[in-house]
């Protein structure tokens, strides 16, 4: 029986999609805390609240 050849993938802009996703979530993350600071901060706050439930 031979062993099976592993297939490779490969992905058109393997290393730029990330950096454009992050890029593009911290202009909204800061765009939103310079806009509307108290409301992002609340948001923040909330999402950090909650970490710490991952591990139940």
């Amino acid at each position: 029986m031979k062993p099976e050849k592993r297939k490779v993938y490969k992905v058109p802009l393997y290393q730029w999609i990330p950096i454009i996703a992050i890029a593009d979530s911290l202009f909204v993350l800061i765009s939103t805390m310079i806009h509307d600071p108290l409301s992002s901060l609340l948001a923040i706050g909330v999402t950090l609240a909650g970490i710490p439930d991952i591990g139940c």
